[in-house]
């Protein structure tokens, strides 16, 4: 075998194997009924951004992907991270659709919101783990 027909059967098996390796997610759920209101927005975010995730420090930390949130007129995003979800907490993700609101159907966009499946658990914040 030629020493370069060697490097690229390395460097095909390199990027098989980094292709098949899977971001561990949030778990995530639908929004409940008891969460905040939805805001009605005008126009919907601009695409979603392509982020390149920095590297997972901790095993037990899930990535939360970014997101667009309407601030005033206009739209801002929020840089998805690496995230430590308590046990029983679930992700309902940020989300703008139409919905029917009072008659009518409207626009609307529903804030990310941690919440918990077990009544007894007040909290569910997850912690950042960017600092590990």
């Amino acid at each position: 075998m030629k020493r370069g027909s060697a490097w690229w059967s390395l460097g095909g098996i390199m990027l098989a194997l980094a292709c098949g390796a899977r971001t561990p997610l949030v778990e995530v759920g639908p929004h409940p009924e008891s969460g905040a209101p939805p805001i009605l927005v005008r126009e919907p975010p601009p695409p979603t951004k392509v982020e390149t995730l920095p590297l997972r420090r901790d095993p037990e930390c899930f990535w939360r992907g970014g997101y667009w949130q309407p601030r005033g007129s206009a739209w801002t995003w929020v840089k998805g991270a690496w995230v430590r979800p308590e046990k029983g907490c679930r992700l309902a993700p940020a989300v703008t659709r139409f919905e029917a609101i009072e008659g009518s159907t409207v626009l609307v966009h529903r804030a990310e919101l941690w919440y918990s499946t077990d009544p007894k658990q007040a909290s569910c914040q997850p912690k950042d783990c960017s600092d590990f």
